[in-house]
């Protein structure tokens, strides 16, 4: 108990918080599934967070491939966002969601413990899209990050943490040189 006091009393005057900062350039890669709404929701939150973003439109989707490509320069900034095609997509990995029509429980758990993918969806496919609170977003080669309102900022942003301690008072004068014995036990106490 001496020892938590001990340690609260140290950063007691100190303020805790975090600060999102930009990335900077963000590829996004689309998808081939639902290639005009998967493509500029994670571009919106990629902007949102203050990022330049390079679009990547899904080949398997030439005509929404060409229309983005075509699009998007003639509305958004083009020294934020550059629209490029062509490059090789792995058509392999987890897959961006899963969708399962089943009354069985167990085959619901063996779904959700036994496989891994971006989104599941039960009896409904496609309805996760249109719930703004969930995120939705891949895992590894379907596409990394979360995307939907808030987990798209959230994703293009590196949360960092800052603290900020006041000088005066010297809250941990006790931890200056000289180094004694009595200090050594007060710092193994507070750590």
């Amino acid at each position: 108990m001496h020892a938590r006091s001990q340690g609260a009393t140290v950063t007691s005057l100190a303020r805790a918080r975090t600060v999102r900062e930009t990335l900077g350039v963000v590829l996004i890669v689309g998808a081939w599934n639902h290639p005009v709404p998967l493509s500029p929701a994670p571009l919106v939150g990629a902007l949102a967070a203050g990022n330049c973003a390079v679009l990547k439109p899904s080949e398997p989707a030439p005509a929404a491939s060409a229309e983005l490509a075509r699009l998007l320069p003639r509305y958004l900034d083009q020294d934020a966002v550059a629209v490029v095609e062509g490059a090789v997509i792995n058509a392999h990995g987890k897959p961006l969601a899963l969708y399962a029509v089943t009354t069985d429980r167990r085959t619901g758990r063996r779904l959700l413990t036994e496989t891994s993918s971006g989104a599941v969806g039960f009896g409904l496919p496609h309805a996760h899209l249109a719930v703004p609170g969930l995120p939705f977003g891949g895992v590894g080669e379907s596409g990394l990050g979360r995307y939907h309102g808030r987990h798209s900022a959230e994703t293009f942003s590196n949360v960092r943490a800052v603290l900020s301690k006041p000088l005066f008072p010297d809250t941990v004068r006790a931890v200056y040189p000289p180094f004694t014995t009595a200090k050594e036990r007060l710092l193994r106490r507070i750590m």
